[in-house]
């Protein structure tokens, strides 16, 4: 086997780079010892040369000091440090030094905070035109003054976003955007969309700005059609618009936002085999194998308003109004059994719902972050918020004004984060409840946690834990668990693994990520346990483990290729030759609470 042989003009810059790499690692030890920012070798390796240019150190102390500087570098999406040549990057519109100006939340001739700062860095890495961030005060050669450095690598603009799922050789799910990401360097984005799904593929547009003309004002808006892969026939649509004031900053007092959704197509469930599940009636004596296949319509319309109140502890008010209507129609063929078609509908369709209403909501949280690296992506920086989260949501309906239903919902949840080194604990617990008349209740209590250990010497330790009681269910709404997420190994689409309740515990060893040609490589070995039954006592676990490749392209984006092989350890399941599931994203998020802004603009 022959190695791959790279230029000479690149294995020289490469050499030069590790070397500047080295010293910057030596002169940041402090600040890392100190307990600030900590930085990977990759972000090391960014920072060297510019550390060098301005012949300047991380400045230790920086509070307080006057900004005399403030130096913005926006990066190439190839460099030197990439076997790609730069002429590439001829195809990339880089952003514009003054779209990242007008990011940030301090000034020259200020004094410096950090808590600016790093609200500048979390702002700046939620944007998806950007992979690298680093915001960090350097020396400056007069006593009282401190200069910054604000840093950040551009994703491919011209692209092929794409995400998908293959399962056992199975292609699930498809998504394709080419798109412009950063049209003439402003982050505003224009796109055509294609999902390919089992039975259907749709095609539609895309166009979003976060900042619109200069502003701080966000829109965004796209709309799709639905077809048929075997007929052609149109099946239905879906789209959104979204426009409205974000929170950006702990000093803003006011945001609001208004949204608006459609959806009308045809949903079908899918067995074990990956084809639409056929359902047979315990009411009848033949098998019925009826398709599992029902239409779904909603329409969905808010406009909400919030208050902010606080810095570092924050009460965020928001109070608005909302139009929601869900309907679901079983498609049934013709001569099918009626008792047979009723025990469907029951068992299988979710059941509709009209609420026209106002809504008040209330969350309180602290602004404290840990900065860490290597827990939910690979060799970039991530912020987590510490301490207490408490959200609180309000929302009444009548019969009279409309709705199907005369309710009150109330739904509220809790959750309080530590850190651990460079590690992290997370506990939620969370309600949701619909309490309606002549009795069609739902309610849905909730139970999750996560152990993230510090950094060991491969990598991390991660324990993430749900429990889902969904105790009243009126609208007869499923969980489902599978290869997709938390049980791996097992196939995506099982009936036996849809119901009311879920439990699941997922324990990864993570290794840390490692500089490959430019991207940021680990992998991982996993134990998996769930179940998923109509009433708790029936829940029946199943168990699966496996190992996992993880790669992270900071050319692309800031979430990482996952590459997982299962083997299931439970009755009814092969054990071989067990199952492989690829997409984008870790099989398991973060717990967080829902947000009481029904928008999306005030969730920060």
């Amino acid at each position: 086997m022959s190695l791959p042989v790279f230029p000479r003009w690149w294995c020289r810059r490469r050499i030069r780079r590790r070397a500047l790499t080295l010293a910057a690692g030596v002169l940041l030890a402090g600040r890392a010892l100190a307990g600030s920012a900590e930085y990977s070798s990759y972000e090391l390796e960014v920072l060297a040369p510019e550390l060098e240019r301005h012949r300047a150190e991380i400045e230790p102390s920086p509070d307080g000091k006057i900004v005399s500087e403030i130096h913005v570098v926006t990066l190439d999406v190839f460099d030197e440090s990439d076997p790609v040549p730069d002429f590439f990057n001829v195809f990339h519109a880089t952003t514009r030094e003054r779209v990242i100006r007008r990011e940030l939340l301090f000034r020259e001739g200020e004094p410096y905070d950090s808590r600016r700062a790093d609200e500048t860095a979390r702002n700046l890495k939620a944007l998806r035109q950007l992979s690298l961030v680093l915001v960090v005060p350097i020396t400056d050669p007069r006593p009282g003054f401190v200069r910054v450095l604000v840093m950040t690598k551009d994703v491919w603009s011209l692209r092929l976003n794409s995400d998908f799922q293959v399962a056992n050789g199975r292609l699930n799910y498809l998504l394709l955007n080419p798109s412009e990401e950063n049209v003439f360097g402003t982050h505003a984005s224009v796109g055509a969309l294609l999902v390919l799904e089992r039975d259907t593929f749709s095609v539609g547009g895309l166009v979003s700005h976060h900042r619109i003309l200069g502003s701080r004002l966000s829109g965004s808006a796209f709309t799709a059609l639905v077809f048929n892969r075997h007929t052609g026939e149109r099946e239905g649509s879906y789209g959104t618009l979204s426009y409205g004031l974000p929170l950006y900053s702990a000093e803003q007092r006011w945001a609001f936002g208004s949204t608006v959704e459609f959806r009308d197509y045809l949903v079908r469930l899918y067995g074990r085999d990956g084809r639409v599940f056929l359902f047979d009636a315990d009411a009848t004596e033949e098998n019925d194998a009826i398709p599992v296949v029902y239409a779904y319509e909603r329409y969905y319309s808010a406009n909400e308003v919030t208050r902010a109140f606080g810095r570092q502890r924050r009460v965020l008010l928001t109070f608005g109004f909302e139009i929601d209507h869900t309907a679901y129609r079983a498609r049934v063929p013709p001569g099918t059994d009626p008792r047979a078609e009723a025990e469907l509908v029951e068992e299988e369709i979710p059941r509709g719902d009209t609420r026209l209403g106002p809504f008040v909501g209330l969350r309180l949280h602290e602004e404290r972050y840990l900065k860490t690296i290597d827990l939910e992506t690979l060799g970039l920086q991530e912020d987590f918020r510490l301490g207490y989260d408490a959200t609180l949501r309000l929302y009444p309906a009548s019969r009279a004004l409309g709705s199907s239903r005369d309710l009150l919902g109330v739904s509220s949840g809790l959750s309080y984060t530590h850190a651990l080194g460079d590690g992290l604990v997370r506990v939620l617990a969370a309600s949701s409840i619909e309490y309606a008349n002549d009795e069609r209740h739902d309610a849905l209590a909730t139970l999750a946690a996560r152990f993230a250990s510090p950094r060991l010497g491969f990598g991390r330790i991660i324990a993430d834990g749900v429990f889902q009681n969904r105790y009243w269910n009126h609208r007869n709404r499923r969980f489902a668990l599978g290869g997709a997420d938390r049980l791996r190994g097992y196939p995506t689409d099982d009936p036996a693994l849809r119901g009311d309740d879920a439990a699941a515990l997922n324990v990864e060893l993570r290794t840390r990520g490692i500089d490959i040609l430019s991207a940021q490589c680990g992998l991982a070995a996993f134990y998996d346990v769930g179940g998923v039954a109509n009433r708790v006592s029936d829940i029946a676990l199943r168990q699966s483990v496996g190992v996992g490749l993880r790669i992270l392209f900071p050319q692309a984006n800031r979430y990482v290729f996952r590459a997982d092989y299962g083997l299931p350890l439970s009755p009814g399941y092969p054990t071989l030759p067990g199952g492989v599931f690829v997409t984008f994203g870790q099989a398991f998020g973060m717990p967080t609470l829902a947000s009481p802004s029904v928008t999306g603009f005030a969730a920060r």
